[in-house]
């Protein structure tokens, strides 16, 4: 097998910009079908793929057409966990957007369908797969800065200034799942288990209850300390940033720009206090958002070659149980023990 036949489930915004730019440039992918409510998505979907391209507006139709081997899933949050099932039971390998539910009672029946499903599972967490994260792994697994002791990732955007979603208020599913996912993720990406207890301090400056700026923070098994640090309220532009600090050491990764700053305090990896520095940038220009590009191409590699995903079922579970826990203090506004 050279290349995937794919359908596109979904063709909102974040399809547009993120899927059909990388899809594009990847000779694996052939997409062959495409679903959309609207008759003018489906429309634009002929104009991007050619009139070849078989549309529906149904997403079951797509996924009982048996010329489609795998599907890519976008739609809307509140309907993740329907269509995500479904798509599992398909028995197509697939790719799908977190949250896999905006409820403890539609993540775990999705967890359980994904747990069934014959063919490739990646969820889209597109940060795990830029190539600066997958460095920072190897250096730490290679002891660069000793044992992990302490993690922070920050999301610093001007997403509350400059619209969008923002403006209609607060989602239901609330921040922690709404956002959550892809930033917990970088923390599990170093810590690799769930939390033990979580404890969030956040306000809603500007969005009807949804927390907009603070803190999440856990403690994870061993005493390791994980922390998300965010607002939405930056005046301008974006970071995105992995902070490690170790036993020997400490580390910094500008995820967007693809840059490492480390040094070492002293041990079998010192060297000498000094900043060392190190860049292995995404794909450019990164359509959609850092890592977009090298999790698609992932997919379609574990498909056609049996690879392992980064991002898997195990991923999945740990990174949800964080932002339930998150979901659940941010609620009752305290400290919560993670079952």
């Amino acid at each position: 097998m050279d290349t995937v036949k794919l359908g596109l489930i979904g063709l909102g915004g974040w399809p547009r910009e993120a899927y059909i730019p990388n899809l594009k440039k990847l000779p694996a992918a052939h997409v062959v079908a495409a679903c959309a409510q609207s008759e003018r998505s489906r429309a634009f979907a002929q104009e991007q793929f050619g009139n070849g391209l078989i549309t529906y507006a149904d997403y079951n139709d797509l996924l009982a057409d048996e010329e489609v081997e795998a599907v890519m899933i976008a739609v809307p949050n509140r309907l993740h966990s329907e269509v995500t099932i479904a798509a599992a039971r398909s028995g197509k390998h697939l790719f799908f957007e977190p949250p896999i539910g905006t409820n403890q009672q539609e993540i775990d029946a999705t967890l359980a369908a994904l747990q069934e499903a014959k063919g490739v599972v990646q969820i889209d967490h597109e940060l795990r797969y830029a190539p600066v994260t997958r460095r920072v792994q190897q250096m730490l697994s290679e002891g660069a800065v000793g044992d992990p002791l302490s993690v922070k990732s920050r999301l610093w955007a001007d997403w509350g200034f400059a619209g969008g979603d923002w403006i209609g208020g607060g989602q239901p599913e609330g921040f922690f799942l709404w956002l959550g996912c892809w930033y917990l993720d970088l923390l599990d990406c170093v810590f690799a288990g769930v939390p033990v207890r979580a404890d969030v301090f956040a306000g809603s400056a500007k969005h009807g209850g949804m927390a907009d700026n603070g803190w999440a923070l856990l403690q994870y098994p061993a005493d390791k300390l994980g922390c998300w640090e965010f607002t939405m309220l930056n005046c301008e532009g974006q970071e995105v940033s992995l902070y490690v600090h170790g036993t020997e050491g400490e580390l910094l990764a500008d995820i967007w720009n693809g840059t490492i700053r480390w040094r070492n305090g002293g041990g079998l990896h010192s060297t000498g206090k000094a900043w060392r520095e190190d860049s292995v940038p995404c794909e450019q220009p990164p359509h959609g958002f850092a890592g977009m590009y090298e999790s698609i191409s992932g997919y379609l590699e574990a498909i056609i070659n049996g690879t392992l995903v980064a991002a898997d079922l195990d991923v999945i579970r740990r990174v949800h149980a964080a932002a339930m826990a998150c979901t659940t203090s941010y609620a009752e506004g305290g400290c919560v023990e993670v079952g």
